[in-house]
């Protein structure tokens, strides 16, 4: 019913349901569990731009700027 409702196959939807993640969502995964590694550390105190520093001292490649949406959807 459901797929109908979206004007989707029933295959489709099972093939996109059972795919493996990509590695950038493996990638995206990794970082989510840093960036609450280290908000946790800082026992809520820090904001994006000392989260963004602190994983950058820690060697990482990040983007310079973690937006507040970003913060909202982490849920921090």
């Amino acid at each position: 019913m459901l797929c109908r409702h979206l004007n989707i196959s029933r295959s489709g939807y099972y093939a996109w349901a059972n795919r493996k993640p990509s590695q950038r969502d493996a990638e995206n995964a990794d970082l989510l569990l840093k960036v609450r590694r280290v908000y946790n550390a800082s026992k809520g105190r820090y904001g994006s731009p000392r989260v963004y520093q602190a994983l950058r001292r820690e060697g990482l490649v990040v983007a310079a700027l973690i937006s507040p949406i970003s913060n909202f959807t982490v849920g921090l």
